[in-house]
């Protein structure tokens, strides 16, 4: 198991390598796509006050777009962003994050490998990620990356997605959806592996919608002729998962996912 410092070197590591192969070099990011330009759903999204949007040249690593209220929320301007933000970032993620990074590329790297062209594609959902904004404080997010335009093998640009939701969480601990051609994976930080699966099983799921229709814990235990500590149990289980503890928050998580 990785000792502290050496953890800490990875991350010292991490940002050298940001600097050294995105910040000093010449190549200009690309311009925001035309269909993105007067994108509908876009700009219906960047409108709200806590969700910020990101597109990024995957090419340059540069972000070319950014939602008016990044600088609200995270008190970095669009230069900032691309020249400090990021590294800001990498020095201030709890270290479980960083082990966390370290592994996804590794994983989503040996996936994406091994699809045809027809079969590429790649998105992720993330679930509690901490970070800090200018001020030092400390925020927890949701977001969702998506890879909307490939060059050849490579992703050409991706559109990140991200929420603060900082009051509906109360651990430290985050699970990650993917979703790599046609399989899903998920993450969960307090097992520390990738595993093939959604991070919601069908029951859980049947639940939820359940408790979203407004049926109380005992008429979904007539229902799906389960006890109603079963029921109670799953009910418990998904909070856990979702590190939070509130049903409406599920609801509120798994619409701005997709799941």
């Amino acid at each position: 198991m990785l000792q502290i410092s050496e953890i800490e070197n990875l991350r010292e590591e991490l940002v050298a390598n940001w600097t050294d192969n995105f910040n000093s070099q010449d190549l200009p990011p690309a311009e925001l796509p035309e269909y993105l330009k007067n994108n509908f759903l876009v700009n219906h999204i960047a409108a709200q006050s806590n969700t910020v949007v990101q597109i990024i040249d995957m090419n340059s690593f540069k972000t070319i777009y950014t939602s008016p209220n990044c600088f609200e929320i995270t008190g970095f301007t669009d230069v900032e962003l691309n020249n400090t933000g990021f590294t800001y970032w990498l020095r201030t993620i709890p270290i479980m994050q960083i082990l966390f990074y370290v592994k996804s590329a590794q994983f989503v790297n040996e996936k994406l490998k091994k699809l045809t062209e027809l079969e590429r594609n790649f998105s992720n959902q993330c679930i509690n990620l901490a970070f800090k904004n200018k001020k030092g404080e400390n925020r927890s997010m949701i977001s969702t990356n998506s890879c909307i335009e490939w060059n050849g093998n490579k992703q050409k640009f991706q559109l990140i997605l991200w929420r603060d939701m900082t009051e509906k969480f109360k651990s430290p601990a985050f699970c990650v959806r993917y979703k790599i051609g046609k399989s899903v994976y998920n993450y969960f930080s307090t097992q520390g592996k990738h595993r093939e699966g959604d991070i919601l099983t069908d029951k859980e799921k049947e639940i939820i919608t359940a408790f979203q229709q407004g049926y109380t814990t005992k008429i979904i235990a007539e229902n799906m002729e389960l006890s109603p500590f079963t029921v109670d149990n799953h009910k418990k289980n998904i909070l856990t998962k979702l590190q939070t503890n509130s049903m409406d928050s599920v609801s509120e998580i798994l619409k701005f996912i997709g799941n």
